[in-house]
């Protein structure tokens, strides 16, 4: 189950018995409490602090529905939650199939009022975020990944709008 809380539902999970496991992707100091307080009780625990969530695409995977998934989850509430997918590790038999669909797919995205119809994809919460955002696009190709679908062209000027960028070729040691 996804659960979530502030501290009253961390200590809950955390210190009732009939849990046995806890698997946490957040902040790293709320990730040293929830691993601190799980601990304590002897559960088997698994904190991903900071951590991106990845996705694997492999090569008897339906393309269309992957595609699907994978907007959903890196481009759903504009990517800002825990638990959006910011890695897609995909199979080289199904790689430049999947990259063409999912170029494509993000391209069609609508960005715009979430109260539209038929918009997917709303703003950012802020200023602040719109630029961070942007920056790591621009840190990325600094750090020598490719860029296959560039966000930070067209963006509207009213509001906290990113578009959607994909990079190939990211290694492990960049931001």
């Amino acid at each position: 189950n996804v659960v979530h809380g502030a501290n009253d539902v961390v200590t809950g999970i955390c210190e009732n018995e009939q849990i046995k496991a806890v698997s946490f992707v957040g902040s790293k100091p709320v990730g040293e409490i929830v691993y601190k307080k799980a601990t304590a009780h002897l559960k088997r625990v698994q904190c991903l602090t900071g951590a991106k969530n990845h996705t694997l695409v492999l090569n008897d995977a339906d393309i269309d529905a992957a595609v699907k998934d994978v907007i959903g989850a890196a481009f759903g509430s504009a990517g800002e939650r825990c638990m959006a997918a910011a890695v897609v590790a995909v199979q080289d038999g199904v790689y430049d199939q999947f990259k063409e669909k999912l170029v494509q797919a993000s391209k069609d995205i609508v960005i715009g009022n979430g109260i539209e119809d038929n918009v997917f994809l709303g703003p950012v919460i802020r200023e602040e975020n719109k630029r961070r955002t942007l920056a790591y696009v621009d840190q990325g190709i600094a750090e020598g990944a490719t860029l296959v679908l560039d966000g930070r062209e067209g963006n509207q000027d009213d509001g906290y709008f990113v578009k959607p960028s994909i990079f190939e070729n990211v290694t492990t040691d960049m931001t």
